[in-house]
């Protein structure tokens, strides 16, 4: 058997509400004219309108598992795509710390190149911040 479409149980959920709404009205105005009496007002109330909204009742409890159905087909593949992000984040973190590093080595080799001025005494403080360098990565 298969699932039944949760749109055709909305559709139906809403032909109830609308019928229930016309009972009502046409009991109100039927009252109101002294053409039914408080017995008969509710009479019709329960003869109706109470198994309608019973069976709208019915109807939204079988929406709501068919959302959570619809829902749960889909755990699986929200899991893998989660993770699958979680993965991706992870990659650019590491990424962003390979920038970050590859950064300050093109900034040691300025001062490379700035300290082969100052000769064999700027040495080092090249060596020193280039141990700081790999002591942070």
């Amino acid at each position: 058997m298969s699932k039944p479409d949760v749109t055709d149980f909305e559709i139906c959920r809403t032909l109830i509400h609308q019928t229930v709404n016309l009972s009502l009205a046409r009991r109100n105005e039927l009252y109101a004219k002294n053409d039914i009496d408080k017995t008969e007002y509710i009479n019709r109330r329960k003869q109706i309108e109470e198994p309608l909204r019973q069976h709208s009742k019915n109807l939204t409890i079988e929406i709501l598992k068919g959302i959570v159905g619809d829902f749960t087909a889909y755990k699986t593949r929200i899991g893998t795509v989660t993770d699958k992000l979680k993965k991706v984040i992870t990659d650019l973190e590491d990424f962003n710390k390979s920038i970050a590093f590859f950064s300050e080595v093109i900034g040691l080799f300025g001062s490379i190149l700035s300290a082969a001025s100052s000769g064999i005494a700027g040495i080092p403080n090249i060596l020193d911040r280039f141990e700081k360098i790999l002591s942070r990565h």
